[in-house]
């Protein structure tokens, strides 16, 4: 540049060089030759300025001294004279008289300009003297003379004025290894400088003004940054007043573009101090932070920078942008938007992780390195201050006060800390810089360099860069790659059973922005973006990162094409030297609203409310569903719910058309986007929402609340013909029973009688639980034609059937019956249709099943569980609250009761056993119910079930079998008086003994008794007796019931009264208060047996005997007894009386002995049934009568068995 390099008129002078080849000079020299400025200087002023021969004599000291003493300056500890710095000053050209914001003054001639950056080149080299600087700030006339010097017209000019600007406050190179003594001194110096030359605000707008100009030189906007870093950069942004400082960073984020136009400038030191600048402003000024945010959104800057963050190889490129990145989008709203639209919520979200504090292997080393760069290049910065730069002119000379070896001082390193948070200046990049021309059309157009051409796609050229994940001969990268592929050893459950990154544990911290540090976490971000995912959260691989790439470069390369096109429009129609003012030029702004992207290879998968409903369900069934942490478990569970309702019209059609058929057309809506982010739809979406549902309910269910769905669940689950949906929505019926408004919702659509109805399914089972004890009659069952229980009207009105369940399915496909068929089994009032047999609806759906009818009844059971327990029938006080709870009210009623204890006739363990407790839980504190339980059959069915889980059973008989109304009256439910065997309704099932030990030990107790073979004083029971005797003889009472179930669900049993049950084993035993006597006089096997309640057991002993003493002959003959039993002795005589005796005279004694047991049994059902109270009030005599005569003929029966059992003994 034109008045740099000017040769001595006395010819060539040499210079010393020291070690590191940097030119100096020694006091001597700079002594003489200020000598020499200073004569001339004091003639010129000595006579005013008025003779022309002084002040051509002072230029030509002017050029002999800038020529000879180098760039750096006399040394600092040599003495200028005042007069010399007065008289420069004054041939300074006078300040102009203007507004600030006024644009710059017309460019002066080459030789005017020349001479004066003369002027400034020689001012500036006597400032490294430490007392020149106060001079010149004393002088009224310097500061208006420097800052107007800004403002010429010349951009050399306004250069070099800068960088005596950047002098004078601190920065530039100059003497920093300052001792302590002078440290202080040196600062208070700076200080007053910057408040002589910044006290009005007009001077800083004059600053940051030169840098507005689309167009501006490098060595311009290099010395302007220099000024910019002495006032706001650490260390010497220390000494800035605060109201400047803030003042000065505003103005700076106010350049918007023009501060970006800077990442482009070719020399090293302008872009990492620009960094510097911008992250200063992100930290101490948030309203000027979000200016410089929104530029960098609108230049399309955020975008580049994020592209080379997230695939540059490792190393100081990309950290760079990644330092830019953080920057730019720290808790900005619409960056993180736009964040949030190009990468999934699941990766986003670790940027609201809270650091564990904990760094990665590797991070310290190289923050060390990077931190040692730092010092290097700022090093190199201030030695070379025009490295890099290429210019039209020739070069500038260059010299430092530093020696190699030489230690640059701590409190020059650009970055401080705060809050422990390290606020470094972000790394500059490396490479060859090409000479260009700085402008808001071509910011960050070094990051293209290699990467993009005018005529090259970027895309192309981006794809020579290796992948992330991809080998690479970088030694740091491979360090790196180590590191980011590792995972925390304490992370959570699902990482260790897959080995996969934990999802993001999103932590709010309520900080403000500029509080000094960002607040987001941009290391754990960078670190899961190169990871492989695969969680409900996040699917994330190394096909989704290069759909990413493919996405960025595409928008990329069309942004700069776009920026090309504006600026061939400009350079053809004006011209932009003109052009100073940044509003005049055509600009394009990046529509960063609407950039998204959307990655093809996920478009399968169902992802709802930001989760992908397939791996959520997998990370469901394979553990428990409070695995997975969810961020908000409210918004999910509404978003699931949403689009549930959404599939069901995915289907919505026109006149029946299909939608695969509809043709390609721009009347008709895109249905390919109605399913949100995932793909799929119809009903197999809302199986998996459905799903998805209950998993975040039963794990969330206090956050979120009450469920306004639950009726419309409820109706959808007993009217929708999808078996797999009613299924899953079963089971979210189920969790949905955690909150009472949601017991509530449900009751008042009919949830009770449903999910009695679906507990009836569980009759229809084809495998059952194997149990040890099931008898042969039992497993014989599996292997019988199944009968035929339905009867139809078919298409003519013709009464069809019976038929099994089977065949309605097959008359079903066929389409010869539809729901409009009228329908009709046993125990149903009347005919109905169809579709209003609830049983026959749900046979009829489509799809496999989800669950076996075994799993529907005990959710089923589960849900009716909760319903009898979400209103309870005791207050606070322990007072009885009536009425009674609705659930128990329609619980207790002929509809559900007795479906609820026919279930236990499944045989299947866990629905017996929660049946029973069902049973208990609505008996209990109900009146009603309780003394007309035993009409349902419970106690039969419970008797028959051969499983060992008997507690829950044993329970229920504890509370209810004395309180039965079962002899026709409820005298015999609260009588004490009758023995327990009379008062208690298992008294003609069980031994008495068994009744003892359920009366008066524990329920525990007596399950134990009923599974286990005793033979002591107090309890005979065996294995056998309960198999052979009760179990079997049950189920014969029962008959073919059980088969009926099977076909017909909803079938009700038709009370009987039982005969008794009897036991070989203890018709030889007399049983007396507790005690077997035989067994108890065996003093050998039982020796000192502890006899509780003695009293009461002599007194029963006692009456006993005086019973057999006073006994008289029966009252009732064996003949009238077969008469009142309905039992002629002519069929017995022709069916039952042995060969042998055929020609004998007949005895009626010996026909009444050979009556056949299952024939009295028979008889006994049928009367007993005929004239039981229950069903004819006016039949309790006959009742009555009929059991008296039944005893009479079964001791009969036992007598004979007894005698059979001793042939030799009848012989005789």
């Amino acid at each position: 540049m034109p008045g740099h390099r000017i040769d001595p008129p006395c010819g060539r002078f040499y210079l010393k060089f020291s070690a590191s080849q940097q030119p100096v000079t020694d006091l001597e020299t700079a002594t003489m030759h200020l000598k020499h400025l200073a004569a001339a200087a004091k003639d010129a002023v000595a006579e005013g300025g008025s003779i022309a021969g002084s002040r051509a004599k002072l230029w030509r000291r002017i050029r002999e001294f800038n020529a000879c003493i180098p760039y750096g300056g006399v040394p600092s500890g040599i003495e200028v004279p005042e007069v010399t710095l007065m008289a420069l000053i004054t041939m300074l050209p006078a300040a102009p008289n203007l507004p600030p914001e006024s644009p710059s003054l017309p460019p002066p001639s080459p030789k005017a300009a020349a001479t004066v950056m003369g002027f400034i080149a020689c001012l500036r080299r006597l400032l490294s003297s430490r007392s020149a600087a106060s001079h010149v700030m004393s002088f009224p006339a310097a500061v208006g003379r420097i800052m107007g010097l800004l403002r010429n017209g010349s951009e050399g000019v306004a250069g070099e004025t800068a960088g005596l600007v950047a002098v004078l406050i601190g920065g530039g190179p100059g003497e920093t290894n300052l001792h302590t003594d002078t440290k202080g001194e040196w600062h208070a110096t700076i200080m007053h400088t910057k408040s002589v030359l910044f006290a009005q605000q007009s001077n800083l707008i004059i600053v940051v003004n030169r840098l507005r100009p689309v167009s501006v030189s490098p060595l311009l906007s290099m010395s302007i940054v220099e000024v910019l870093e002495a006032m706001v950069c650490e260390p010497h942004g220390e000494t800035t007043q605060y109201t400047v400082f803030v003042e000065l960073l505003r103005l700076v984020a106010g350049l918007r573009r023009q501060l970006f136009a800077l990442f482009g400038h070719p020399a090293e030191s302008v872009r990492e101090t620009v960094a510097v600048i911008m992250r200063t402003i992100a930290e101490e000024d948030a309203v000027a932070a979000e200016s410089m945010r929104d530029a960098a959104l609108r230049d399309g800057a955020l975008l580049r920078h994020l592209l080379h963050a997230l695939y540059l190889p490792a190393g100081e490129r990309r950290e760079v942008s990644r330092q830019l990145v953080a920057l730019w989008a720290d808790l900005y709203q619409p960056a993180l938007d736009l964040l949030s639209r190009v990468l999934p919520p699941g990766l986003v979200a670790y940027l609201h992780t809270r650091s564990n504090g904990v760094p990665v292997e590797g991070s310290d080393q190289e923050n060390s390195l990077l931190s040692r760069r730092r010092r290097r290049l700022l090093q190199q910065r201030r030695i070379h201050p025009g490295k890099g730069i290429t210019s039209q002119g020739n070069p500038l000379p260059s010299a430092s006060n530093y020696e190699v070896g030489e230690q640059f001082p701590a409190s020059a390193v650009p970055f401080r800390t705060s809050d422990g948070y390290q606020r470094a200046a972000v790394d500059s990049i490396s490479g060859q810089m090409p000479a260009m021309h700085s402008s808001a059309g071509n910011a960050g157009e070094y990051f293209q360099g290699e990467l993009s051409a005018a005529a090259v796609p970027q895309t192309d050229q981006l794809s020579a860069i290796p992948a992330l994940d991809g080998p690479s001969t970088s030694t740091h990268y491979l360090v790196e790659s180590n590191v980011a592929n590792s995972v925390d050893s304490d992370v959570s459950t699902i990482s260790q059973d897959t080995g996969l990154p934990a999802p993001a544990q999103v932590v709010v911290e309520d900080a403000p922005v500029g509080c000094g540090r960002l607040l987001l976490n941009w290391p754990e971000f960078w670190r899961a973006f190169s990871l492989d995912h695969n969680r409900a959260d996040l699917i994330w691989n190394e096909r989704t990162r290069q759909e990413l790439r493919e996405s960025l470069q595409a928008e990329v390369h069309n942004l700069d094409v776009e920026k090309e096109r504006s600026e061939d429009i400009v350079h053809g129609g004006a011209n932009r030297d003109s052009m100073t003012d940044q509003d005049n030029v055509p600009q394009i702004s990046w529509n960063y609203r609407e950039f998204s992207v959307r990655y093809p290879s996920l478009s399968k998968e169902v992802c709802v409310g930001q989760y992908y409903l397939r791996l959520l369900l997998e990370s469901g069934a394979s553990g428990r569903a409070q695995d997975f942490p969810l961020r908000d478990p409210v918004a999910f569970f509404r978003a699931l719910y949403h689009r549930f309702l959404c599939d069901a019209d995915t289907g919505l059609t026109v006149d029946g058309a299909i939608p695969d058929e509809l043709g390609a057309s721009d009347d008709w809506c895109d249905m390919g986007r109605l399913d949100g982010f995932g793909g799929g739809g119809g009903l197999s979406v809302r199986e998996l929402c459905a799903r998805a549902m209950a998993i975040v309910y039963e794990q969330h269910y206090n956050t979120v609340g009450s469920f306004e769905g639950t009726a419309h669940i409820t109706v959808l689950l007993d009217r929708t013909d999808d078996r797999a949906l009613r299924h899953r929505l079963l089971l979210l019926l189920k969790v949905l029973m955690k909150v009472l408004t949601n017991v509530e919702a449900c009751v008042l659509v009919g949830g009770c009688v449903l999910a009695v109805d679906l507990l009836t399914v569980v009759h229809e089972a084809s495998e059952r639980t194997a149990i040890p004890l099931q008898s042969n009659l039992i497993a014989a069952t599996a292997f019988m034609e199944p009968l035929k229980e339905w009867m139809f009207l078919d298409k003519d009105g013709v009464q069809a059937g019976p038929v099994e369940k089977d065949a309605i399915r097959r008359l079903w496909s066929k389409k010869e019956i539809d729901w409009t068929t009228r329908c009709w089994a046993t125990g149903m009032p009347d005919w109905k249709k169809l579709r209003d047999i609830r049983e026959l609806r749900w046979t009829l759906a489509v799809r496999v099943p989800v669950l076996t009818p075994t799993q529907v009844g005990e959710v089923a059971l589960s849900i009716l569980h909760s319903m009898v327990a979400a209103h309870s029938d005791i207050d606070d006080a322990g007072e009885i609250v009536t009425p009674t709870p609705r659930v128990k009210r329609i619980l207790s009623s002929l509809r559900c009761l007795p479906h609820i204890a026919q279930a236990m006739l499944s045989g299947e363990p866990s629905v017996v056993e929660g049946a029973a407790a069902l049973l208990k839980a609505i008996v209990t504190r109900n009146p009603k119910a309780m003394i007309k339980l035993y009409s349902t059959g419970a106690f039969y069915f419970a008797l028959a079930y051969p499983g060992s889980n008997l507690l829950a059973i044993a329970q229920l008989f504890s509370v209810t079998h004395v309180r039965q109304a079962f002899h026709g009256g409820e005298e015999a439910a609260v009588s004490s008086s009758l023995p327990l065997a009379k008062r208690s309704v298992l008294g003609g099932f069980l031994p008495e003994s068994l009744l003892y030990v359920l009366e008066r030990s524990s329920s525990a107790a007596f399950a134990a008794a009923m599974v286990s073979d005793s033979d002591t004083p107090e309890i005979i029971w065996t294995h056998k007796m309960r198999a052979e005797n009760l179990i079997r003889q049950v189920l014969q009472h029962l008959g073919d019931f059980m088969q009926k179930l099977s076909q017909h669900c909803h079938s009700l049993y038709e009370y009987a009264p039982m005969p008794p049950v009897t036991y070989p084993e203890l018709r030889d035993e007399m049983w007396c208060h507790r005690y077997y006597l035989r067994n108890l006089c065996d003093e050998v096997r039982f020796p000192n047996w502890p006899i509780v309640e003695h009293i009461e057991f002599l007194q029963s002993l006692l009456v006993m005997w005086r019973e057999e003493l006073t006994r008289r002959p029966m009252d009732l003959s064996e003949e009238e007894a077969c008469k009142i039993l309905e039992i002629s002795l002519d069929e017995v005589s022709r069916d039952d009386a042995p060969k042998r005796q055929s020609e004998e005279t007949v005895n009626i004694s010996k026909l009444i002995e050979n009556i056949d047991e299952e024939k009295l049994k028979r008889q006994y059902r049928k009367l007993a049934m005929k004239y039981h109270p229950d069903k004819n009030p006016e039949g309790r005599e006959k009742f009555l009568a009929v059991q008296k005569a039944y005893e009479r003929l079964q001791s009969n029966a036992s007598l004979k068995d007894m005698f059979s059992t001793f042939p030799d003994s009848s012989e005789k």
